[in-house]
């Protein structure tokens, strides 16, 4: 028996789609001065997925292949239970997800932004740090997130947005309990097992 509805055409979703700009990803005006590490900017956000974490958006300065300054962006998750000394932090560095800006991976947690439909596969990971009280820094690597072109499979680059965000990550917030002493991990599988390496 033929089904008598018309066919309804589907959009064909290829990644998770921007639901608008908070501006948050602009470049800065002018040369960066500061050093591999510095905190350019950032921001707090509110994510359901992580209710018992702060999440902060940050913007800080790396460097390209050639050595230059450079603003990366990523996130910064914190569990909000108090931790006795320095806080250990682990870099995650993740796999490939597309060359379009908006699938960087802090962009999945601003609500304002991604498509509702979009799913962080990678967020398990993240958890299972967060509940071991351990805190979680996530590169965009060089272009991610900001209007740069991306640094695809360079290695080089790829490693120093990792450990550049570690660095922001603990001059942050002293509240974080993130410091230079601080235990660092590194974790990544695919490309990011390339820029953990």
């Amino acid at each position: 028996m033929a089904d008598a509805r018309p066919a309804v055409a589907q959009p064909e979703l290829r990644g998770p789609l921007s639901l608008g700009d908070s501006g948050f990803y602009a470049l800065p005006e002018g040369k960066l001065k500061g050093h591999p590490g510095d905190v350019i900017k950032s921001r707090e956000l509110v994510s359901p997925l992580f209710p018992t974490a702060s999440v902060r958006q940050i913007m800080y300065q790396s460097i390209d292949i050639d050595g230059s300054p450079v603003p990366v962006t990523g996130v910064l998750l914190v569990p909000r239970a108090p931790w006795q000394g320095p806080r250990p932090l682990i870099a995650f560095m993740p796999a490939t997800r597309e060359l379009g800006k908006q699938c960087a991976p802090s962009r999945f947690f601003d609500l304002a932004t991604v498509d509702p439909r979009a799913i962080d596969a990678e967020a398990p990971f993240y958890y299972n740090y967060l509940t071991r009280g351990f805190a979680v820094v996530i590169t965009d690597y060089e272009g991610g997130g900001t209007p740069l072109p991306q640094s695809l499979f360079a290695g080089p680059p790829e490693g120093y947005a990792g450990l550049d965000a570690v660095c922001a990550g603990q001059r942050l917030d002293p509240r974080d309990a993130l410091t230079p002493e601080s235990p660092v991990g590194l974790s990544g599988y695919a490309q990011g097992g390339q820029a953990a390496s």
